[in-house]
């Protein structure tokens, strides 16, 4: 009886705001000219979350009102409570995770692993995914995009063979370094950016598109500003800002679809490794982004904040699973490059490679990260639960050969 009480007061509610929202559309405009990714322009006060067939996008509370529930997991609506004018052919269904079920997360600092199995549909298996350079890649592609391993696999050999074809003059001393100066990264820019825009789209956002269909799996991508070198992610969700304490990154989300990033510039921006490519550029806000790997290499850091923040029902608990796939490490000497005749510590070219190195050097130590993470979050706990050091799962084969370059496309 009291759930009943209680059901029946939230839908009466519901019906009074709607008659509201309909006076005041009518009073300032058709609701279709008004779109918010910060605020939900149904209830003016939680955080957006699903994006439906309009473009409109409603938080998780709106979504459970105004739709009607078919499941454990998921709610359909056949229309908008911004313009209730209009019916939709198909309703639209949308996933909801229960409160306090279990967080499974997945981040990726390089490609995945064959041993995963091709045809393996991860995305079913993971609510976040988080990814860093390469890894970021292949993030967008199997949450957003809902690729397979095997596409990701396949879109990635071409990119990386695309992408990192030489530039002019590539092996002639001297007139390789002066094509690098001239244009300012050692791979064609403009080429990647085509191929990216191919693959994911060359206008369909990141967060609050017109999707083909509900998003299930969040994604977050790392990147770095080129001003300030400060951590930073880019995601298709909205979660509320962190006060407590610091993060070592910041969630930068535009306030609408105008200024929002889009799935390729996301791509570009995590993978513009200095100085392979040149920094990524955004048109509306003149922001410059570079290489997430300059600071989450290997993004289980990112991952273990962003599973607490989005999903603040699962307290201090451990994740289901957490999964962190690298690209392998190698015990032999990574060869030397010879300085070459005529190179100077006070050339500047080289000197633009060697701060690059020693930036991408100190940051890229994935297994000391995983190292430290583990000993902070997994063994500690682990002392009074066996149990919990099962769900923390590193994934890094040794290779049989050194670590190849990062343009190393034979490889």
């Amino acid at each position: 009886m009291c759930n009943t009480g209680v059901s029946s007061y939230i839908d009466l509610v519901s019906s009074l705001h709607l008659r509201e929202l309909r006076k005041f559309y009518v009073n300032v405009g058709p609701a279709r000219i008004f779109k918010s990714h910060e605020m939900c322009l149904s209830c003016l006060r939680e955080l957006p979350e699903h994006t439906i067939v309009c473009g409109h996008v409603l938080c998780n509370a709106c979504v459970l009102s105004f739709g009607e529930k078919t499941g454990p997991t998921m709610v359909t609506m056949s229309q908008c409570p911004l313009h209730l004018d209009k019916e939709w052919v198909d309703k639209w269904r949308i996933n909801i995770k229960p409160r306090h079920a279990g967080v499974r997360v997945m981040c990726l600092d390089g490609h995945l692993q064959k041993q995963l199995g091709k045809d393996l549909p991860l995305t079913k298996f993971f609510d976040l995914i988080v990814g860093t350079s390469a890894g970021g890649i292949i993030a967008l592609g199997l949450g957003v995009e809902s690729w397979s391993v095997d596409e990701c696999m396949s879109s990635f050999r071409e990119l990386c063979s695309e992408a990192l074809r030489p530039r002019e003059f590539r092996g002639v001393f001297g007139l390789r370094q002066l094509a690098t100066y001239n244009h300012g990264s050692i791979n064609r820019t403009k080429l990647f950016e085509g191929l990216l825009q191919s693959k994911f789209g060359p206008e369909n956002l990141l967060f609050g598109g017109t999707p083909g269909g509900e998003i299930a799996t969040k994604v977050a991508i790392t990147s770095t500003t080129s001003v300030g070198h400060r951590a930073v992610i880019f995601t298709n969700y909205n979660r509320p800002d962190e006060t407590e304490y610091k993060l070592p990154y910041k969630l930068q989300r535009a306030p609408g679809p105008e200024t929002e990033l889009k799935l390729w510039d996301v791509a570009r921006e995590t993978s513009a490794a200095p100085p392979y490519f040149k920094p990524f550029k955004k048109k509306e806000t003149k922001e410059s982004f570079e290489d997430g790997g300059l600071h989450h290499n290997c993004p289980v850091w990112v991952a273990h904040h962003e599973s607490k923040l989005i999903w603040d029902d699962g307290g201090s608990g451990s994740p289901d699973v957490l999964l962190s796939i690298g690209t392998g490490e190698s015990k032999h000497q990574v060869p030397q490059r010879t300085k070459g005749r005529g190179s100077s510590e006070n050339n500047l070219l080289r000197r633009l490679f060697r701060t690059a190195k020693d930036r991408i050097d100190e940051a890229l130590s994935c297994p000391r990260i995983w190292q430290e993470f583990s000993r902070e979050n997994v063994q500690a706990q682990s002392r009074t639960s066996f149990d919990h050091r099962q769900r923390y799962i590193r994934i890094n084969p040794e290779l049989e050969q050194a670590v190849p370059g990062l343009d190393d496309v034979t490889s």
